[in-house]
């Protein structure tokens, strides 16, 4: 079967991925999703080291071939802002652009994380999981 390349306009990205981060390969955030920038400050173009630790695997990223090593792997990311808020995801390299893509969203241990974070659920993704544990509580008041 051919493969045929999918483009999404940034709109159709926010809505799929909402809580992405592109990486160029010097490190500094390029761009992220709609949904991440209610609970992250990433004003400017930041150095994803200066706001972000992988904490699963432990990996101290130093450069874009650190990030480019995780492919493939899933990942936690941890907020150096705040302590609570970290994201589970995973990386893409594009070499043809030479940047790095990380998808993902928050992880949560309560229905309170979440409600402090002001995080509803128009701002995650209708595929991602956490919208089917939103369902159940709901359900549950």
């Amino acid at each position: 079967m051919k493969q045929h390349p999918i483009l999404f306009n940034s709109e159709q990205f926010n809505r799929l991925f909402p809580f992405h981060i592109i990486i160029n390969k010097h490190l500094k955030i390029q761009s992220f999703g709609k949904s991440l920038g209610k609970i992250c400050v990433l004003a400017g173009e930041p150095l994803f080291t200066d706001l972000f630790d992988v904490t699963k695997p432990k990996v101290k990223v130093l450069d874009c071939e650190s990030l480019k090593a995780l492919i493939g792997k899933k990942v936690l990311l941890r907020y150096k802002e705040q302590e609570l808020i970290s994201l589970q995801g995973q990386f893409e390299y594009f070499p043809e652009e030479e940047r790095v893509l990380f998808v993902g969203f928050p992880s949560f241990n309560s229905i309170e994380e979440l409600k402090t974070k002001k995080l509803a659920p128009q701002d995650f993704a209708v595929h991602n999981p956490i919208m089917a544990f939103l369902e159940v509580i709901k359900n549950q008041m």
